[in-house]
């Protein structure tokens, strides 16, 4: 048999949901109901209106083969719409004649592996005690019974109650969050890449050139704006698209994403911005390296001539006020878990570095602690 083709559904799908829940419904439970309660049950639970309304709250993935829809699986939060950390499986059909072909596992498989369950911390349903079948196919997944729930019908009459089943989800182990905080030329970016390319699993770059390149020219440059107060009218936006990186530098952690970012963090605005202190809430619970990665200016001057920045500036020329100010904003406090120095070493060293003490167990602070030194009232 072709493999069934998972796809999640949407509102134009009811009419064919609708019809499939029915015949499975009725194959696999008519016998129990009396035919004005099955009638009732039908029109009412599994009616396209209901799977309308059932888009609005939950998800919904079908399995198709050949195009023909043969199966689906509707879930969502429990109770509907909450965040309390829980989830339910309230619907999960198969045609007769597609059983026992592996499209009910690709289906769970597709359903455990869903984002949206990535924040539940169990996944509960119901089933008929009597439907053997689909309990043992439950337990193969990882449910047990843990109680039982009434069944109503339209007439009143008295039924069999549904087992109440749970699977508990593994909490997904947080990525692990590299920040390389330096001034432009430093190195920093290079050995992002080098991270990202050498490093094992999943390395998300999110750069300040990337964050840079991705912001509206006239708000430009954005999180790259240099130590000064120069551009006041610029500092509020920067404060929110700092804001903006670290909240998605934390959902991509708590997805189990590791990322490194290369970063010039700095106060020297035009008043205080706390940005730093924004950043290590925002990463609270998370596992943080701070890198201060430290180059000479000396040497700094050399690379920004090499790339075209200050070509004509004579080599005994005093040093550009605002390259002095990079210098001395970035590594401010001058709390990190580790410092490398790239006039010394190739990105490739400093790297290995980087994931010998990423990986040594030792605690990582720092970010932390220089988070609370900008959230603390100047003295005098």
């Amino acid at each position: 048999m072709t493999a069934p083709r998972i796809r999640e559904a949407g509102p134009e799908d009811a009419p064919a949901l609708s019809v499939l829940a029915a015949v499975t419904y009725a194959r696999a439970f008519g016998h129990s109901f009396t035919p004005s309660d099955l009638t009732a049950r039908l029109a009412t639970a599994l009616s396209p209106g209901a799977f309308e309304q059932a888009f609005r709250t939950d998800t919904i993935l079908v399995a198709e083969v050949e195009d023909r829809p043969v199966g689906y699986v509707r879930f969502g939060e429990l109770p509907p719409g909450s965040d309390h950390g829980d989830a339910e499986l309230r619907q999960f059909y198969v045609l007769p004649e597609f059983q026992r072909q592996g499209i009910g596992g690709a289906l769970m498989e597709a359903t455990l592996a869903h984002p949206r369950l990535r924040r539940a911390s169990h996944l509960y349903l119901d089933v008929w005690e009597r439907n053997t079948d689909a309990r043992r196919f439950y337990e193969r997944f990882g449910f047990v019974t843990v109680g039982v729930r009434p069944f109503a019908v339209a007439s009143g009459a008295a039924t069999d109650p549904d087992l109440w089943m749970l699977r508990r989800i593994p909490p997904v182990a947080p990525g692990r969050i590299i920040v390389l905080n330096g001034t432009p030329r430093s190195g920093k970016s290079r050995i992002a890449e080098v991270i990202q390319a050498t490093f094992n699993g999943v390395w998300m770059n999110l750069g300040v050139d990337r964050f840079m390149a991705a912001t509206p020219e006239r708000f430009r440059p954005g999180i790259g704006l240099r130590p000064g107060g120069e551009r006041p009218d610029l500092e509020p936006i920067v404060a929110t698209l700092y804001a903006a990186l670290y909240d998605s530098i934390a959902a991509h952690s708590r997805l189990g994403l590791n990322v490194v970012t290369d970063i010039g963090h700095h106060d020297d605005y035009s008043l205080p911005r706390g940005i730093l202190t924004d950043a290590a809430r925002r990463l609270t619970g998370l596992p943080v390296l701070f890198v201060g990665v430290r180059c000479p200016i000396d040497v700094i001057m050399e690379r920004r001539r090499s790339t075209g920045w200050n070509a004509d500036l004579p080599a005994d020329a005093p040093i550009p006020p605002p390259v002095l100010r990079w210098q001395t904003g970035v590594h401010r406090p001058g709390l990190y878990d580790l410092e490398v120095d790239t006039s010394v070493l190739t990105p490739e060293e400093c790297a290995a570095r980087i994931r010998e003490r990423s990986e040594s167990g030792e605690p990582s602070t720092a970010l932390f602690r220089a988070g609370q030194v900008f959230s603390r009232p100047p003295s005098g």
